[in-house]
């Protein structure tokens, strides 16, 4: 595909990569933050990760 309907396309898959990306980190965050809460019997671990993923996640919906 060529001119914009190519830049389009280009930019999409770009973009859904970013998104699986992302969506990794933020499991990935979420997975290893609750394993910290139960060890640590607080959901204070999850409120940190919480206001850690904040800028990433932004960052990935105003896209």
């Amino acid at each position: 595909m060529g001119g914009p309907a190519g830049g389009l396309a280009a930019r999409a898959r770009r973009r859904a990569r970013a998104g699986g990306t992302a969506a990794t980190l933020i499991v990935a965050a979420v997975e290893g933050t609750v394993a910290m809460c139960r060890a640590k019997r607080s959901t204070q671990p999850l409120h940190h990760t919480a206001e850690q993923l904040q800028a990433p996640v932004r960052a990935v919906v105003k896209d």
